[in-house]
């Protein structure tokens, strides 16, 4: 048996990738997709035989994601969803932290729709000045224990594997 944490963590949302949706450990296979196909009654052993990558674990992790989504998609303001995404309960100075996240994230999004981007787009840090996308990546790593090791992202026991652009 896993814990609800183990379990969501096979649910991944990155700036830029899918819009920012959540998505199935870092690929870009929507849970929305995953969701949708089983509520048409696509069995789960069809949906692994169309996505090859994906192991059981992940289409319990979708139903997971969907029950636990009304705590999750409360006010944005509230930050209760963050106890939700780290599974802990949340001291007042991180959610003052990840309220500033959230500040920040609002600002480039406003900054992307004021130069003409694409509302249904999500925007990226270049709409952050360096001094704001440092405070971001900061507070990422004080909130959500985020760590850069050797061109390599840990965070919650995953590992992603720098780009450079």
């Amino acid at each position: 048996m896993y814990n609800q944490a183990s379990i969501l963590a096979r649910i991944t949302q990155t700036p830029g990738k899918c819009g920012g949706r959540p998505c199935i450990r870092g690929m870009r296979i929507r849970v929305s997709d995953i969701l949708e196909m089983l509520g048409l009654g696509v069995s789960p052993d069809e949906i692994m035989a169309d996505f090859p990558d994906l192991e059981p674990e992940d289409l319990n992790a979708c139903l997971l994601f969907a029950a636990k989504l009304p705590d999750i998609t409360k006010s944005r303001s509230d930050t209760n969803r963050l106890d939700v995404i780290t599974m802990k309960e949340a001291t007042e100075p991180e959610k003052q932290q990840y309220q500033r996240m959230i500040e920040l994230s609002d600002l480039a999004r406003q900054r992307y729709l004021d130069a003409g981007g694409d509302p249904r787009r999500a925007a990226d840090e270049k709409y952050l000045t360096d001094s704001e996308k440092d405070e971001y990546f900061n507070l990422g790593r004080l909130v959500f224990g985020i760590q850069v090791i050797d061109g390599e992202v840990h965070c919650q026991g995953r590992v992603w594997q720098l780009t450079r652009s």
